[in-house]
């Protein structure tokens, strides 16, 4: 096992003093380096892309929910679409699910 190591040691010796090793190791490090940066931010746009989902959803949610609350009160669809910003459309939808 001391063969080993000591050959490994001399191998290291050598390729340490070689500029194009040197180079070739620098490059190798620099390439990792970019590679997880690019991946950290592409995990950080991930995360706000799921963030900004989640708010429209929740917006979406809560206006359904309204409009819903408005019809069933006997609001007119013209004032429930103007009061919550959905559209005729969108309102003609909730109030066909709504009635059975």
């Amino acid at each position: 096992m001391d063969s080993m190591i000591e050959k490994t040691e001399a191998k290291l010796e050598q390729l340490s003093g070689d500029p194009l090793a040197i180079e070739l190791a620098e490059a190798r490090e620099k390439a990792i380096r970019d590679w997880n940066s690019s991946m950290a931010g592409s995990r950080e746009e991930g995360r706000e892309e799921g963030r900004e989902e989640g708010i429209l959803l929740g917006e979406t949610k809560s206006k359904t929910e309204t409009a819903s609350k408005l019809l069933k009160s006997g609001m007119k669809r013209g004032f429930v679409a103007e009061m919550t910003g959905l559209t005729l459309e969108q309102i003609d939808r909730l109030d066909a699910e709504r009635q059975p």
